[in-house]
């Protein structure tokens, strides 16, 4: 473990917003962590964290976005429908402002965005994935994948049209560090979406230390709207859109599953209740709902697509 400073203003002073935080995605009670906000930028982060070296015991074979892929393919029509409009929602964050070119999806898993942008113009698709289990995966279906970290690649100067990072960003040791390689490996028109639980949410309000963006021990870094925005600009980008309507259903029912797991609700209630909401049906008849609520900002996940800024030079 160790202790760090903000990672966005560089402060030391902080105060704990949550101590002792299991892990309740694993179900590993036994593994806790402590987030803190930074008293002068409001950015929240661990302290202590796991170091680079010790992060990798947190990643199983079994954490969940490994595994997303065989739970879609289990799953009735509906529910394949479902993730299918998702994965194309995610490739229009891109198209709309990209038609073709070099494509990087950071901590890629096992492909699913890279699938998908194969069928929307004109891209050379590359992924990076440090879960050798996942990036396995992906290379069965053909695609170009890197076993590894970004900081672990030596890409050339403005190799990408296009760089993705879907819930990644919060993962990473130094975010800072992150986006500024990814502002050198862009080219100067460059676009960069990524997407990251939002702090400023009803749902972190609502559900509090059972709130799912938390994840801990992996999340590493909490943003807002606000501080994203900070990072971005300190390392070169300009934000040109903040959309909170993507997910924000299936987040709202992971935070539900944690809290009811330290509920008095016997499992079998917890099954039958989870079992109604997490189907198809449900989630179209609450989407009016989580698009309001995306609407103002607030809802649980935030895309941030943004621009590298020309270079100019005297």
């Amino acid at each position: 473990m160790e202790r760090v400073a903000c990672n966005l203003c560089g402060s030391q002073e902080s105060m704990v917003l949550y101590a002792d935080l299991p892990d309740m995605l694993l179900r590993r009670r036994e593994v806790t962590a402590t987030l803190v906000r930074c008293c002068a930028c409001g950015l929240i982060y661990q302290n202590p964290r796991p170091t680079r070296e010790e992060i990798g015991q947190h990643y199983p074979d079994r954490y969940d976005s490994y595994n997303y892929r065989d739970d879609v393919r289990k799953g009735c029509a509906l529910s394949r429908w479902a993730a299918a409009y998702g994965i194309a929602k995610r490739c229009r964050y891109v198209t709309r402002h990209k038609r073709g070119g070099v494509l990087l999806d950071v901590g890629c898993s096992t492909g699913l965005f890279l699938q998908g942008m194969r069928k929307h113009g004109y891209w050379q698709l590359c992924g990076v994935e440090p879960s050798n289990y996942a990036a396995s995966i992906a290379r069965q279906k053909g695609l170009e994948v890197i076993t590894g970290t970004l900081e672990n690649t030596a890409f050339p100067a403005e190799s990408f049209d296009a760089v993705t990072m879907w819930d990644v960003i919060e993962h990473v040791h130094d975010p800072l560090g992150t986006l500024h390689y990814l502002a050198h490996i862009l080219r100067p028109d460059g676009l960069l979406v990524i997407r990251t639980p939002n702090f400023d949410s009803w749902d972190a309000r609502l559900f509090g230390p059972y709130w799912s963006g938390f994840e801990p021990p992996r999340h590493l870094h909490i943003f807002t709207p606000h501080t994203i925005s900070a990072a971005l600009k300190q390392c070169g980008f300009t934000p040109i859109q903040i959309d909170c309507r993507s997910g924000g259903y299936m987040a709202f029912l992971l935070s539900l599953r944690f809290k009811l797991s330290y509920s008095r609700m016997s499992s079998q209630s917890q099954e039958r209740l989870l079992r109604l909401l997490y189907h198809p049906i449900s989630r179209m008849l609450a989407a009016p709902i989580f698009t309001l609520s995306g609407m103002g900002l607030k809802g649980p996940q935030m895309v941030v697509v943004a621009a590298r800024e020309a270079v100019h030079h005297d």
